[in-house]
């Protein structure tokens, strides 16, 4: 899931926070709530720009960074565990989400992913 302009960032982390990571963004990417509220619009904002070639990753990943604490909250609520997460983990999250939402755009450069 992770880009390689993150890989500095991703391998900077020990394993135990690249499981912490991994676990945050498969609940987040698996979460319909959290698809419906805040990633499906996100991902057509992003999409639209990938078409007029203004996608820009690191304004993807500010996107999707912004959603971190409710991810966090909404995590704790359900598995009773809280967690707190390093600037550097929060970063590997957003970048973890960011992948798995816009790693389809260059399958459908002509808009087919608006259709859906």
């Amino acid at each position: 899931m992770k880009a390689l302009s993150d890989m500095d960032t991703y391998e900077s982390l020990t394993e135990e926070q690249q499981h912490k990571i991994w676990d945050l963004a498969l609940y987040a990417v698996n979460t319909g709530e959290l698809y419906r509220s805040h990633f499906a619009g996100t991902q057509k904002n992003l999409y639209k720009k990938y078409l007029k070639r203004e996608y820009v990753e690191e304004q993807a990943d500010k996107a999707f960074y912004n959603t971190i604490p409710l991810i966090l909250r909404m995590y704790a609520k359900e598995c009773d565990e809280s967690l707190k997460l390093t600037e550097t983990e929060k970063r590997a999250l957003a970048s973890e989400i960011r992948d798995y939402y816009t790693r389809d755009f260059n399958l459908h450069p002509n808009g087919g992913l608006l259709a859906v």
